[in-house]
């Protein structure tokens, strides 16, 4: 398309080349979205933020730290100032290279700033935390997300709290879960439940169907007909430790 274009001599300006250079950064193919910057620079266009923070990312994106590093230095000879985007492009370059250490301090940095991390770069954090078994870490990410209101996806957070588990911080894990109860953000049922019995403990589980599988959270859980339904939060702990025996 972008030939295309030229055979037509419709000329490329900012937007078209930001839309290319974005698009093949999304799909790690930063070298081609680096050609189309130095044809920006030959043609006398004058890149903006969106120009670099896509190249920035295309760099990131396949764990090429340094050269991002780079990039973000030339932001100050445009003038340019660092926005969220940046930063969440060159976290997700060292959680590509598994560096939760300087994740976080970027992450630091970017609080610091007035910047707010999205839902994908939170739980990629989150991630590369639990991979590292950097618990601490995993947990102060987890506690801005529920400032902020929000909470990470079912298979996220369900391997987040089996990992707490593991290393026996099972009562931060019910005080997170309750926390979470508390600002609605525990996952919410749909039309379509259904019921399995946990293993040979007698506990039933009640839980969205599109969730089964790995890393289903369950909703509601009994120990028999009689006692009824009860919150997921009150016997998650109990299930997790048998998921993990």
């Amino acid at each position: 398309m972008f030939s295309e274009m030229k055979s037509m001599y419709m000329i490329p300006n900012i937007l078209t080349y930001n839309t290319f250079i974005n698009g093949f950064s999304q799909t790690s193919n930063g070298e081609m979205g680096g050609r189309l910057y130095e044809e920006m620079v030959r043609n006398g266009i004058k890149v903006d933020i969106l120009t670099y923070n896509a190249l920035i990312l295309g760099q990131c994106k396949v764990g090429k730290t340094k050269k991002a590093a780079y990039l973000v230095k030339d932001l100050d000879k445009g003038n340019l100032v660092p926005n969220a985007s940046t930063f969440s492009a060159l976290i997700t370059g060292q959680c590509v290279r598994m560096n939760s250490e300087n994740a976080f301090q970027l992450y630091k940095g970017m609080i610091k700033s007035g910047c707010h991390l999205n839902k994908h770069t939170f739980e990629m954090l989150i991630s590369t935390f639990c991979k590292n078994e950097d618990f601490d870490g995993a947990i102060q990410i987890m506690q801005e997300m529920l400032e902020r209101c929000m909470a990470p996806d079912t298979g996220v957070l369900s391997k987040f709290y089996i990992r707490l588990c593991r290393c026996g911080k099972d009562q931060l894990v019910m005080k997170l879960l309750n926390e979470m109860e508390i600002r609605c953000l525990l996952p919410e049922g749909s039309d379509v439940l259904d019921t399995r019995e946990f293993q040979d403990t007698g506990l039933l589980i009640l839980y969205p169907v599109n969730t089964m599988g790995e890393g289903f959270i369950p909703l509601m859980v009994r120990r028999n007909v009689s006692e009824g339904y009860k919150s997921a939060k009150v016997l998650l702990f109990e299930l997790m430790m048998k998921t993990i025996e």
